[in-house]
């Protein structure tokens, strides 16, 4: 919608991994967002973050899932995990104890704290974005920490 939430996210994550408050990040997004948030990423911080995408879909090897997942795992360069909300929740039990950060973009779709993905992300999320602020209430949204 061209409000900058990229943006303002990307400098949230980039002052926590330059501060040392964070080594490990993952922006949780759409399969169809996903080439957009690297785009933005090289285009406003191309020397500073080293994303690695992780895509789940029908069509993905699963050998090329596995190496992206410890690409990031393992590599100390790569600091930023662009992955699809499919993937996060296949992942979340490999993913979530090695992040400091997560930053989950169209928010909404974890609004329903009955959800696992809702308290999966409860104590690791810094950020959410959505489209409508209609939909990124505070009373819908997990708390901070």
């Amino acid at each position: 919608m061209g409000l900058g939430k990229t943006a303002m996210a990307l400098a949230a994550v980039h002052g926590l991994l330059q501060q040392g408050g964070a080594r490990k990040a993952a922006v949780l997004c759409p399969a169809s967002v996903l080439d957009g948030w690297k785009k933005e990423i090289a285009k406003l911080m191309p020397k500073c973050m080293r994303p690695v995408v992780l895509r789940q879909s029908e069509y993905e090897y699963p050998g090329a899932v596995k190496r992206q997942l410890r690409e990031f795992l393992e590599c100390p360069a790569a600091h930023v995990l662009l992955c699809s909300h499919d993937a996060a929740r296949g992942h979340a039990a490999a993913l979530l104890p090695v992040l400091d950060v997560v930053v989950v973009d169209e928010a909404h779709a974890y609004k329903n704290p009955k959800t696992a993905s809702y308290r999966a992300l409860d104590e690791h999320c810094l950020l959410y974005t959505s489209p409508s602020p209609r939909d990124a209430t505070l009373s819908r949204m997990p708390s901070s920490a």
